[in-house]
């Protein structure tokens, strides 16, 4: 995918985007596992997980910048911020961009490089290796908390 795309990449970033794309795979399917315990209708279901999952990717911080506070926090109950943060960083460092002086000038080119654009972002942290960690550790208890609700409804029939 990276080469295609012409995105950076050695060994390390195919395997964590690999994990990342794992963890956001199974966290879309226990959405939908959840949201299918409730209702029979899979039109329904379809579109309350794929406006769920529109919603959460636009609070992680990266497709829109600039969001509220808690609505940043509660990213953080989702896979999607913490991968966002894997691949933003995956692709930034070491990343030179071409500006002109007159972009740089004018306003048109706000960072030169990676490094400045994830500062702009407000990337501190930029350990790759926390925000796996992160990423599974939720998939793993959104998982759970699919397999529970699930169970419930199953016990309920």
């Amino acid at each position: 995918m990276n080469v295609v795309t012409g995105m950076q990449t050695n060994a390390r970033i195919f395997f964590e985007d690999a994990l990342v794309s794992f963890a956001l795979q199974s966290f879309g399917e226990s959405l939908g596992i959840a949201f299918a315990s409730f209702y029979d209708s899979m039109g329904l279901n379809v579109q309350i997980v794929s406006t769920a999952i529109t919603a959460l990717t636009q609070s992680c911080g990266i497709v829109s910048v600039t969001v509220p506070r808690w609505l940043s926090d509660l990213a953080w109950a989702t896979v999607m911020k913490s991968a966002g943060r894997v691949i933003a960083i995956n692709e930034c460092i070491g990343l030179r961009l071409d500006c002109t002086e007159a972009d740089i000038a004018s306003g048109a080119c706000l960072a030169q490089t990676g490094e400045e654009l994830l500062q702009i972002l407000g990337f501190r942290d930029l350990r790759t290796g926390k925000f796996i960690g992160i990423a599974l550790a939720i998939t793993f208890a959104n998982r759970v908390l699919a397999w529970a609700v699930l169970r419930l409804k199953l016990m309920s029939l």
